[in-house]
């Protein structure tokens, strides 16, 4: 946690973000969102990330990203794109390639 920012890793599964105390206190809504997605044995080995980047319009974590005004940080650490979430969709299942940025 950064001031007002949450800062959530590539790899961390949804059972993690379920699980994680500090999205609990601070941003409810993604561990709630992410314990209604699929079943056990996906959250398991899914992460928020995957998630997000398939796009999928009826995906309950991607309508929260919306919500609390998520900022995704696409690329390495050493090149990389900002995106705001509700950029980020253009249309169903299709993300956005770094020239429509």
């Amino acid at each position: 946690m950064n001031g007002r920012a949450l800062t959530i890793g590539s790899m961390v599964s949804l059972t993690e973000v379920i699980g994680s105390t500090t999205l609990q206190q601070y941003c409810p809504l993604l561990p709630l969102c992410a314990a209604k997605t699929a079943t056990p044995s996906v959250r398991n080995r899914g992460t928020l990330v995957g998630n997000l980047a398939w796009a999928d319009p009826a995906s309950q974590l991607a309508v929260a990203a919306l919500a609390i005004g998520a900022v995704l940080r696409i690329g390495r650490a050493a090149r990389s794109a900002w995106w705001r979430q509700q950029s980020f969709f253009l249309r169903p299942i299709e993300p956005p390639s770094p020239q429509t940025r």
